[in-house]
């Protein structure tokens, strides 16, 4: 399997915020978010940076920045015997798995949920939403499912599939949805209706790779969701942390 990074630490985001953890981050990502705060997952090489830089508005190049990164760096060969040699050290009983888009190791992750040293965990997948959910008989698992919107740049097609939010509508999941500015809310709504969402399910979650920018769209993005009646998820990695990484 293709793993980025191993570390212990509390959940940052969503309803199991502040719980220890054990983050087991996966390298590689189907979609190119200009806001993703975990770009040393995917992208790799100058050329993939320019090929984003040209497809979006001039106005957004900040925000995409200007650092890419090397996959042989940022990529690491394990076996499933090398991942519990590196997990052994911690004391967490919940795991994240996370990315990149962990799901395009849907079989890596498989082998890790039926294999017996995981018998006691708890499992969180964070997902993009665009590949189907594992088909395992547990209860010990949760999706973290985060559609993505248009202010990800995204294409339509490619950020948004229908047939697949829906499975993962009917396994135990909530939907968080990344928020940079109060329009977003017209696409939230849209979707949640079109894929009839409980609101219970939905978190907001502003855009932020970093604690000035945390500051700046938390309080906005939190009175959305009370006026909309979804939940709040703050990222309290970010806040404490800012973008430090593995933590």
């Amino acid at each position: 399997m293709n793993i980025n990074e191993i570390f212990e630490s509390f959940q940052g985001e969503g309803p199991n915020t502040g719980k220890p953890s054990i983050f087991i981050r996966f390298s590689g990502c189907n979609l190119k978010c200009i806001y993703c705060d975990t770009k040393y997952t995917w992208l790799f090489g100058e050329k993939t940076l320019l090929n984003i830089r040209d497809s979006i508005p001039l106005e957004f190049h900040d925000k995409l920045g200007n650092e890419f990164y090397q996959k042989k760096d940022e990529t690491h060969k394990m076996t499933i015997i090398d991942l519990i040699g590196n997990i052994k050290q911690y004391s967490a009983t919940n795991i994240v798995i996370t990315g990149g888009e962990p799901l395009l190791q849907k079989k890596e992750i498989e082998n890790i949920l039926l294999h017996p040293y995981f018998e006691n965990f708890n499992f969180e997948i964070e997902t993009n939403g665009t590949i189907e959910p594992i088909e395992l008989p547990t209860n010990k698992l949760q999706y973290n499912v985060s559609p993505k919107l248009a202010n990800s740049f995204n294409k339509l097609e490619n950020r948004y599939i229908p047939s697949v939010l829906n499975k993962f509508k009917q396994k135990n999941s909530v939907f968080k949805f990344v928020v940079n500015e109060s329009d977003d809310i017209t696409e939230i709504i849209k979707i949640q209706k079109e894929l009839n969402i409980p609101g219970s399910q939905i978190y907001l979650m502003p855009e932020a790779i970093s604690k000035e920018q945390l500051d700046k769209n938390g309080k906005m993005v939190a009175e959305l969701a009370m006026l909309y009646n979804y939940n709040y998820s703050h990222r309290l990695h970010i806040q404490f942390y800012d973008d430090k990484r593995g933590v």
